[in-house]
């Protein structure tokens, strides 16, 4: 033993002495003492642990805001980095409506019919017309005109020579006269006054994108209402393009921060480690955003589901804060209700996710629990009371235009349209399984089979803590109900597209489930490894109908019989199908619309994705030439 330890000992035997010696005078103060230091170094510990974890909890809130962040700015390069633009009749109407509101001063929006409506005069573009050439023979009818400047040669005068005049001459003349719109407008109650089949939501949000592009690109544009349709086709192809893919890359970068959510929230979760839930998170982000119908659907034209898909993933992500911050609440409600409300004017279907979410937060107030009745109260009427704001406005526009809060353009198109698509009166007619089974596993349509790792939400019920499940109700039950109106839909099809476009609003729900599963399900290996194959066999699909597809080619092809088989043979020759060459004697336009045709959705050797991907370079080829047509004003 060393001097030091023999002087070490002998102090704590001494110490131990005169403990002892002092008899309660010494040993209750020591003892005191000992305590007191004791709780000092808990406390010093419980604050640096609370230390610890509030700087923890700082450094991955930051990480998730930049890597939200990045994810947007990633998506949307990939979205837009392919140059094209789907074209497709439904888009077209959202586009000059937002072009319309973006070039109209405030002051002159005096009414609805100022803001919304649309006429023959202001877009002749989006009608059908007749047109007189002479005075003996009979019009030309189901034209289309591109703008009013354009010139064509008439015999204005009996017996005298052809003349060179402007489509608004002959207008005026009475030479050209309209027949009826698009399928993309509907008559409304007010004489000669149109609106968009496809609401009012997307043009209103898109109108802020288009004003700023065209103060950047074009400071010089002054559009007047008979000027609109002679927009330059190949900026609003931009413009309209750039504005899809932003809304489709936000709604990725939110359900990005969703996601972190849902997995740190679960009970299993709390227990996993940050980074495998960042891992997590980003993957699904990928996912989401690349592996279903919002990379071939959502991003490459200016539909609804872009904007309306962002809404609701933006009125899901505050949604769940609402439900789970004990600060802050008065915001999350306000937001969630203001995004829920947009998501409705973009696609008046939508309406379901805030009535559900309405009636989620009624019950929490009718049954507080630990919350609160105050709490609850409070954030039932700030919901409440902006989402019935915006729905007051959005019933008075439908009886303004329809003489009924409850009737959409959508609803009108759709009575029209249902006779003729399938012989049936009536937009519900549609047997369930007859469409549920095409959405869901059609080789042409499927949900799982374009998007196979989407099964993996059904797994959530056995995967996911109950609590995830029970939080996320209201959307779990919209998206059920959802899917119910998409399989009995006269359309149920979705028309021309790709994929399971009916349901593309519904992703962020199937994904938003996977979360819940991803604690639980990242321990088992071999279902972890499945989600990720089968995440990048749906990558795969949708970059093949980003890259490929347009309605002129599977949806509506030109086909021949085989002589030797009797099957229908869709014709590969590039000049053929766009109309340059003439077609070969005994050829049909297999129309997928068409009820005779409709069979090919259950094609398993030619379905859509697999004829794509083994006719890519002509896909390409037929896409390229329905944009230059677009460009140019030749198809509509």
């Amino acid at each position: 033993m060393t001097g030091q330890q023999q002087t070490t000992r002998k102090r704590q035997q001494s110490g131990r002495s005169s403990s002892t010696t002092d008899g309660n005078s010494g040993h209750v103060p020591q003892n005191r003492g000992t305590r007191q230091q004791q709780q000092q170094q808990q406390q010093n510990g419980d604050d640096l642990r609370l230390d610890v974890v509030y700087e923890s909890y700082k450094h991955w809130s930051s990480l998730n805001r930049i890597t939200a962040v990045m994810i947007v700015v990633v998506m949307l390069m990939i979205y837009t980095q392919n140059g094209d633009m789907t074209i497709g009749g439904d888009s077209n109407s959202n586009m000059l409506l937002a072009l319309r509101m973006s070039n109209t001063p405030l002051l002159k929006w005096h009414s609805l019919d100022s803001v919304f409506g649309l006429t023959e005069v202001s877009t002749p573009c989006l009608f059908s017309w007749s047109f007189w050439a002479d005075d003996h023979s009979p019009p030309r009818t189901g034209l289309s005109l591109q703008h009013w400047n354009i010139t064509t040669q008439a015999q204005l005068k009996k017996n005298g020579p052809p003349e060179i005049v402007s489509a608004w001459q002959l207008y005026e003349m009475g030479r050209i006269k309209m027949e009826t719109s698009h399928y993309n407008l509907v008559p409304t109650s007010q004489k000669g006054i149109y609106v968009n089949t496809f609401s009012i939501g997307t043009a209103i949000v898109s109108a802020p994108i288009f004003y700023v592009y065209n103060k950047l690109f074009h400071p010089s544009v002054q559009q007047s209402t008979i000027e609109l349709c002679k927009y330059d086709r190949l900026s609003l192809l931009t413009v309209s393009k750039f504005t899809a893919s932003l809304f489709t890359a936000l709604s990725c970068g939110v359900m990005f921060m969703v996601f972190n959510r849902i997995i740190s929230e679960t009970r299993a979760g709390a227990a996993t480690n940050n980074t495998v839930k960042y891992v997590a998170a980003i993957g699904l982000s990928v996912l989401y955003g690349l592996g279903t119908t919002l990379a071939s659907i959502n991003s490459q034209a200016l539909w609804q589901h872009a904007p309306n898909t962002l809404f609701i993933s933006l009125g899901m992500y505050f949604y769940i804060r609402l439900q789970q911050d004990s600060t802050g609440f008065e915001r999350s409600a306000i937001m969630c209700s203001l995004s829920l409300s947009l998501a409705t004017l973009c696609r008046p279907t939508s309406a379901l996710y805030p009535l559900a979410v309405l009636l989620r937060l009624l019950g929490n107030t009718v049954v507080p629990g630990n919350v609160g009745f105050k709490k609850q109260a409070t954030k039932l009427l700030l919901y409440g009371s902006i989402g019935a704001v915006i729905g007051a406005a959005f019933l008075y526009h439908n009886h303004h235009f329809f003489q009924s809060p409850f009737t959409t353009g959508q609803t009108v198109a759709a009575e029209k349209l249902a006779t003729s698509k399938t012989g049936l009166a009536g937009s519900w007619t549609t047997p369930f399984w007859t469409g549920a089974s095409t959405l869901f596993f059609s080789p042409s349509r499927g949900l799982f089979t374009h998007s196979p790792f989407l099964i993996f939400a059904l797994m959530a019920f056995f995967f996911s803590d109950k609590q995830s499940v029970v939080t996320l109700a209201p959307f779990i039950a919209s998206t059920t109900v959802l899917t119910y109106a998409a399989s009995t839909f006269f359309d149920y099809w979705g028309g021309w597209c790709f994929g399971a476009r009916p349901l593309t609003d519904t992703m962020s729900t199937y994904l938003a489930l996977i979360a819940a599963s991803i604690p639980r399900l990242h321990r088992w290996q071999p279902l972890a490894l499945l989600l990720a194959c089968t995440g990048a066999l749906s990558i795969v699909v949708h970059m093949i109908g980003m890259y490929s597809y347009d309605p002129l080619i599977w949806n509506y092809q030109k086909a021949i019989k085989n002589t030797s088989t009797g099957q229908l043979e869709l014709i590969d020759n590039f000049d053929v199908i766009t109309g340059k060459q003439d077609a070969p004697p005994g050829t049909v336009m297999v129309n997928i619309d068409d009820l005779q045709y409709r069979w090919r959705l259950w094609d398993w050797i030619n379905g859509q994705p697999i004829y794509l991907l083994k006719h890519l370079s002509l896909a390409r080829a037929v896409k390229k030439n329905s944009i230059q047509l677009w460009i140019k004003g030749q198809l509509t």
